[in-house]
Order: C-alpha cells, then sequence, then structure tokens
C-alpha cells in the first residue's frame, strides 16, 4: 500500500539567520578583496596600513546591503496538495506556478530550500533549463517561523516521490 505525504501550507518570509549568513558572507567577500587589492598596491608603509584598513568600512557597507535586500525580499506560500507543489504570493488562495522543491541544506531545525520551476518556457531546451536557472529561487526557513507546519513540510518534502517532470539539475 503507498501512502501519499498529506498536504500543507506554510508561508515563508525573510529568515534572520539566512540574511545573516549571506549578509556575512558577501561582507568578508567585499572586505578581502579590498584588503587583497590594496596590498597589492605600491603604498609606502603608513598608507598600506590605511589601504588596509579600507577593507573593514567596504565589508561593512557590503553586509549592510545584503541585509537590507534580503529583508525587501517578497514572501513566498508553498503548497503541497498531495500530489503537486506550487508556489505563489501568501495573499493568493492556491498559487498557480508549479514547482519542485529540493532541501539543499538540512540542519534538523534549519532548512534551505531550492524551488526549482516546472513549467517549461516555448524554446529550445537548452533555452528552457537556463530560463529554469534564472527562475530558481533560494528560500531558508526555520522551524521557529513555520511552527505548527515544521513537521508536515518534512514530511512530504522528503516523502514525496519526485515524478518524471522534474527539471534537471
Amino acid at each position: 500500500m503507498t501512502r501519499t505525504p498529506p498536504p500543507v501550507s506554510i508561508d515563508i518570509g525573510p529568515e534572520p539567520v539566512w540574511l545573516a549568513v549571506q549578509g556575512l558572507a558577501l561582507g568578508l567577500t567585499a572586505s578581502a578583496l579590498g584588503t587583497w587589492a590594496a596590498a597589492l598596491g605600491e603604498f609606502s608603509m603608513p598608507w598600506r596600513w590605511t589601504a588596509l584598513a579600507s577593507g573593514v568600512p567596504l565589508g561593512l557597507l557590503a553586509t549592510a546591503v545584503a541585509w537590507a535586500r534580503g529583508r525587501d525580499s517578497r514572501p513566498l506560500r508553498l503548497v503541497f496538495d498531495g500530489q503537486v507543489w506550487s508556489c505563489g504570493g501568501p495573499g493568493q488562495p492556491s498559487p498557480s506556478a508549479p514547482c519542485m522543491p529540493v532541501v539543499a541544506l538540512d540542519l534538523g531545525r534549519w532548512m534551505l530550500l531550492r524551488l526549482d520551476p516546472v513549467a517549461p518556457t516555448a524554446g529550445p531546451a537548452r533555452a528552457d533549463r537556463i530560463a529554469g536557472v534564472l527562475r530558481r529561487r533560494w528560500v531558508a526557513l526555520s522551524r521557529g517561523s513555520a511552527s505548527a507546519h515544521w513537521h508536515a513540510l518534512r514530511v512530504a518534502l522528503y516523502c514525496f516521490e519526485h515524478g518524471a517532470d522534474r527539471p534537471p539539475g
């Protein structure tokens, strides 16, 4: 006897931990690049230390920009009706865009999901793959933000049998 996972619907908003990780990664990258560029310059010793220290404000600025950009991201409603996954805005009664969630990272109390679009666009197969990757969305959620839906979501994600229409990659 085959059992299907129960239907689940969850609204996903900006996740503070994910925003912090993104901001920190971007900030450290910008800081390292600024420091590296300053170290390659031919400066006298007092100016070299000033140039090296310039990477810190650059990193802080990049962190702030990443945080602000992430907080402005639009919320998402992820719905599994027992047969098909779909994505849309949180105010819509039933999302219309079919998608396929893929668990990219599972840390028990925190998950990173990759939402791949299912419906291909018109055009050659290569163009369809490129368009799919460009429309791909990454979302993070935690047990705290998902509250009562956490267990049902995990069951649906791990027990759903992926069909043949799953996009490659």
